[in-house]
């Protein structure tokens, strides 16, 4: 099972939002999937926030807060702060002064 699918079942399980920690140690503690990497967590929000980067609206996945995965089609709420797809303008770059 991917880790897409496996985290879909435990947010289901779950019926609400829950951390990256707690959906990596559901996943690892029903054997939905293996890994022998030492950061579980890690892995499950980089690809959680992967899927929703790639497929925007139409991810299952929602951040809630940073690192905190819900289910859209369960209700949860979309932190508006956390994920963006605008580009985030960068400042403009003024030439360097030396003053001696």
């Amino acid at each position: 099972m991917s880790v897409r699918d496996a985290a879909i079942q435990i947010l289901r399980e779950a019926g609400g939002p829950r951390h990256a920690r707690e959906i990596a140690k559901g996943i690892l503690d029903k054997r939905l999937w293996q890994t022998a990497g030492k950061t579980p967590a890690a892995t499950v929000s980089a690809r959680l926030y992967a899927d929703i980067r790639q497929n925007g609206e139409k991810s299952p996945f929602v951040v809630v807060r940073p690192l905190t995965f819900g289910l859209g089609q369960l209700g949860a709420k979309l932190s508006p702060v956390v994920v963006s797809h605008e580009p985030s303008e960068k400042p403009k770059r003024e030439p360097a002064t030396t003053t001696y």
